[in-house]
């Protein structure tokens, strides 16, 4: 029921509709800030700060949207900090530093990246390779290394795979298999929302697509 009301049920509706913030929606996410915290991980109170600053932008037209954010804010507090796939949208947006790396080595949302129309998870990512993308960036080709790659255009072959021969970066280790495979899944969903959808999946603030 409260899950509900945080993504979008009726209160949300009403706020929608009447272009404010609702009382009963801001005193249920003021009592979810402050409930658990004392449970949280050093990763989880940030998350937890950030969505306290969600919930004081409501503002009109807005409000609907950051509503969402909120939501989906709080059902990623206890998120780990782990590879691991994600295909939903809540967390990919909230998604912790380490898959946050792998994320944004999909080359198609790194264009979008390099061309600022997606937010990068703002100050929360750092690029150690600015406007480098696919084969020419290192989290790809560690990411994609030795794996099996289905090839578009009629004069390459259908599918090839590449080993890597260089030196990884102080304190990375080889991915294992089922880490690659984890990332490659995560990167389908993530491609589907970037040609499919409407909400940037990189932000915290549930941007719009530009």
């Amino acid at each position: 029921m409260a899950i509900e009301v945080v993504q979008g049920g009726q209160l949300a509706f009403d706020t929608l509709l009447f272009g404010g913030p609702d009382p009963n929606i801001q005193n249920y996410l003021k009592n979810q800030f402050q409930s658990g915290v004392q449970h949280l991980t050093d990763i989880g109170r940030r998350i937890q700060e950030e969505s306290r600053q969600l919930y004081e932008r409501f503002s009109g037209d807005d409000a609907v949207r950051y509503i969402k954010a909120v939501g989906r804010a709080v059902q990623s507090f206890w998120q780990t900090d782990a590879i691991r796939p994600i295909i939903d949208i809540g967390q990919l947006q909230f998604a912790m530093p380490m898959m946050q790396r792998w994320i944004m080595a999909e080359p198609l949302l790194r264009k979008l990246f390099h061309e600022q129309r997606v937010e990068g998870y703002a100050h929360h990512y750092v690029d150690m390779e600015p406007n480098r993308l696919g084969r020419d960036h290192y989290d790809y080709r560690v990411a994609t290394q030795g794996l099996i790659q289905f090839n578009e255009g009629e004069d390459q072959p259908e599918w090839s795979a590449t080993t890597w021969f260089e030196e990884l970066y102080e304190g990375d280790q080889d991915l294992t298999l089922s880490e690659q495979a984890d990332i490659q899944q995560t990167w389908e969903a993530l491609r589907y929302m970037l040609q499919h959808g409407h909400e940037d999946p990189t932000s915290r603030f549930n941007a719009t697509l530009d």
